[in-house]
């Protein structure tokens, strides 16, 4: 009787536990995955700073061409 009643108090405590454990789990997948946005985010902003700067380059060119023939 005394092991039945050991168990029972147990119990909870393991309950508490996995439940935290589980709590702890998922916050850090969100952090995770909020991260991994925020990364691709920047890569996507990168990349069209990218492509505007060798627009930018190219038109700067065509100017610096121009200028030079007359």
């Amino acid at each position: 009787m005394a092991t039945t009643a050991k168990k029972q108090t147990e119990k909870p405590v393991a309950t508490f536990i996995d439940a935290t454990w589980d709590a702890w789990k998922n916050s850090m997948h969100m952090v995770y995955s909020s991260q991994k946005e925020a990364e691709n985010l920047t890569l996507r902003a990168m990349e069209q700073q990218q492509d505007l700067w060798k627009s930018f380059q190219t038109n700067m060119n065509k100017v610096h061409t121009e200028q030079k023939a007359c």
